[in-house]
């Protein structure tokens, strides 16, 4: 959840459900069993900023003590660039001078506050998001749709991406998200 003294500022529709602010009132997610499948597997909700206690901006070793199960090393490369990756696959931080810079989830059950999910209908992102979502095609796959709703300062951000019409990845991020190359994922 985000401090309250950002919820004034981030309080932007609808932005704001992406980021986890709930305007309208205090009482929680739009979608109660995305959140509670979210909850029961004990990682928490994806935001503009990182997912449950996963913060963007944090260290291997904060990343590695704040999610709390067992993260492996997918990949290392060039630029100083660090993968972790957790044992089903299903969830990538990206870091980049040992500072987080993407969290990527490819599974169903985890979800933003509103209940955006993968898993679901695409045209449900686009109903949720409207004209804050800026939508294009995949670098390398026009088949892929990429949409990306960016917080109003353009720092940080969460991008959905959809294929046969269904969610199939979401990442949260910096202007990574816009990595084609390199760190990207």
């Amino acid at each position: 959840m985000l401090p309250t003294s950002l919820l004034i500022r981030r309080c932007v529709l609808p932005f704001a459900m992406v980021a986890g602010v709930n305007c309208a009132s205090a009482q929680g997610p739009k979608n109660p069993s995305a959140q509670a499948s979210s909850a029961s597997q004990g990682i928490g909700t994806l935001s503009s900023r990182g997912l449950g206690p996963v913060r963007l901006g944090m260290s291997e070793v904060q990343v590695r003590a704040a999610f709390r199960s067992a993260l492996k090393v997918r990949d290392s490369g060039p630029e100083g660039c660090l993968s972790l990756v957790t044992s089903t696959g299903d969830v990538a931080f990206v870091l980049q001078h040992d500072k987080l810079r993407l969290v990527d989830v490819q599974a169903p059950g985890i979800a933003t506050r509103s209940g955006l999910a993968v898993g679901m209908p695409f045209e449900q992102v686009k109903k949720a998001l409207g004209t804050e979502l800026v939508i294009g095609t995949n670098f390398y796959d026009d088949a892929t749709v990429e949409a990306i709703v960016w917080e109003a300062d353009r720092r940080h951000g969460v991008l959905f991406e959809a294929r046969d019409g269904l969610v199939t990845a979401i990442r949260a991020g910096d202007k990574a998200l816009e990595w084609v190359e390199g760190c990207g994922v």
